[in-house]
């Protein structure tokens, strides 16, 4: 798998700059300040050892409620994004499978796409169309290979959200040749 050049960078220097502008998690807290912030004893209760991988039943029960329709037992609880990432990549991409990818993007996806044997087609996102792909750039790159079209939105790193029109672009040309969404 090639480096994710831009997280190697930022590891780098994440803990010697003053003002980290990559950071999207949250700072640890010590165990003193999580519990002065907990209500009551019930913090401390909980069992420490691995948990169910997929998700407790209960949860998953929650999350499905959620939608119309849902199944708890196809609900899968996973460890942040990243790894949602790579489930989805791993169980929709294999070699030569087309993955359309809007550009420029957080590189995780794209990353994992080529590992599994995807093959990248960038859609760029035009700065004088205000950071939006051009419709025949979105048809150029989605078609009858394509197996997965990867979008961020609000799109990283400019922050810039798809318009509707580019969403119905994307949308429309992923479903004429039954390619997933992520």
């Amino acid at each position: 798998m090639q480096p994710f050049v831009m997280e190697r960078w930022q590891s780098h220097y994440e803990n010697t700059v003053r003002y980290n502008l990559s950071e999207s998690g949250v700072h640890p807290l010590t165990l003193r300040e999580l519990l002065a912030l907990a209500d009551g004893d019930g913090a401390v209760d909980p069992s420490l050892g691995y948990g169910q991988t997929n998700g407790t039943v209960a949860l998953r029960e929650r999350i499905a409620a959620l939608y119309d329709g849902a199944d708890p037992d196809r609900v899968v609880v996973t460890n942040g994004g990243a790894e949602a990432n790579f489930l989805s990549a791993w169980s929709l991409v294999g070699p030569g499978d087309g993955v359309a990818v809007l550009t420029p993007t957080y590189m995780q996806l794209p990353g994992l796409a080529q590992a599994l044997g995807g093959r990248l087609r960038r859609i760029p996102l035009r700065e004088e169309l205000g950071w939006q792909p051009a419709p025949e750039d979105v048809a150029a790159a989605i078609d009858e290979a394509t197996r997965l079209v990867v979008v961020t939105n609000p799109q990283n790193p400019t922050g810039v959200r798809l318009t509707d029109t580019s969403i119905a672009a994307v949308l429309g040309a992923a479903e004429r040749v039954g390619a997933w969404v992520l």
